[in-house]
């Protein structure tokens, strides 16, 4: 997950630029969930999930990371700046539509 997020930084945002920057954050909320943040430059577009088509070789990063995270989100976090950011259970066996409370395993 984390390496999706920094990828979909350098290639979609500022932080792919000669001088960009991307910071990952990475925090245990509890004993079972893990909080993961990529903090970019910034781009003019928001991250989304997205379907791609059968024959393309990209496009699919956020659609792993929603399906992988219990949760996941963007904001803003000051002048020219974005966060992406995501919770994992860590609780063997789990899989994020169990940690979201969807009923599955």
């Amino acid at each position: 997950m984390v390496s999706e997020l920094v990828t979909n930084a350098m290639a979609h945002t500022e932080s792919g630029q000669p001088g960009g920057f991307v910071t990952v954050e990475l925090t245990s909320l509890d004993a079972f969930t893990a909080y993961i943040e990529v903090i970019d430059d910034g781009a003019v577009t928001i991250p989304e999930v997205r379907n791609a088509d059968a024959g393309e070789c990209g496009g699919r990063g956020l659609w792993l990371v929603e399906a992988v995270a219990a949760r996941w989100g963007v904001r803003d976090d000051g002048y020219r700046r974005r966060v992406v950011w995501a919770e994992m259970s860590t609780k063997n066996g789990t899989s994020a539509c169990a940690a979201r409370g969807d009923g599955a395993k």
